[in-house]
């Protein structure tokens, strides 16, 4: 994996998502006319950006690439926004049984569970069908965590291996935010928040990064490809709450696909974000 492909592929649009609510801080009303935090929030803007990428670095020789981002025009399979959850299960229902009696050639599709498994879970769930990407969160209650798409490549469906290199950047990270707010030293309103900030993604990385290297119960969508048969049969197993089939994909690094997660009941919310948010100034 190319460190400076990762830069940008992954890091750069994060960091700019971050710089860009602290320079949104920097020169909103509450911090304007303040020299002293103007620089203190520009000086955490750009620690947030090196630490991201020392995050990348750290992990580039570990981790499988991500799969690529999808292009302007790529399909969408899955959930969005605001949908209506119920309609979105009868609808692939609907689907799956009408390909399953007309056609037998194989598609990809994809497998929403009821719950998080565990990835030695998956071998079983999944016979009879190829998984060619796994979609895994840590569920923690209390904040958002980040979506892992991991790539499953050669004859192993297993995503264990991954999932450990995923800890082991998030365990970095959580170094990282630890190592900015341990500078945060004044007593003032703005540094006490982006101290808290800091913490709070620190500790938001060690739950996530402890999780994945505990084998966790994290995985909760599969992209498959088999037959309509075989999908057929997939959807009525035990644990798998809905197969929703794509006959349309013939690429899936030009598709996004969006897996309906286990808490997602009624309508679906906005998807979760990469963690804590930087503090608004009041």
């Amino acid at each position: 994996m190319n460190p400076f492909r990762a830069l940008d592929d992954y890091v750069v649009p994060r960091v700019g998502r971050v710089v860009a609510g602290v320079l949104g801080a920097i020169t909103g009303s509450a911090y304007g006319g303040h020299p002293r935090r103007r620089l203190l929030l520009g000086a955490a803007a750009l620690s947030v950006a090196l630490a991201s990428a020392a995050t990348v670095l750290t992990s580039a020789d570990s981790e499988p690439a991500r799969p690529a981002p999808a292009r302007p025009n790529a399909v969408r399979v899955g959930v969005t926004e605001g949908d209506n959850v119920e309609d979105y299960l009868s609808g692939s229902q609907s689907e799956l049984r009408a390909l399953a009696g007309s056609s037998t050639a194989e598609v990809h599709a994809l497998a929403a569970l009821d719950a998080y498994v565990e990835p030695s879970a998956l071998p079983g769930l999944l016979r009879g069908v190829s998984a060619e990407i796994v979609f895994a969160r840590v569920p923690l209650r209390d904040v958002p965590t980040e979506v892992v798409p991991v790539p499953l490549t050669g004859r192993s469906a297993d995503p264990g291996p991954a999932l450990r290199a995923v800890a082991a950047r998030k365990e970095a990270a959580a170094k990282a935010a630890e190592w900015s707010a341990n500078k945060l030293t004044g007593s003032g309103k703005s540094e006490r928040e982006l101290r808290a900030f800091y913490q709070e993604v620190a500790r938001v990385n060690r739950a996530e990064a402890r999780a994945y290297e505990q084998g966790c119960a994290c995985v909760y969508g599969i992209v498959v490809r088999a037959t309509p048969i075989r999908l057929a049969q997939l959807a009525a197993r035990s644990g798998v709450r809905v197969v929703d089939p794509a006959p349309e994909v013939s690429d899936v690094g030009r598709t996004v696909f969006a897996p309906l997660q286990p808490e997602q009941v009624t309508v679906v919310a906005a998807q979760p974000g990469d963690g804590p948010e930087l503090p608004t100034p009041g």
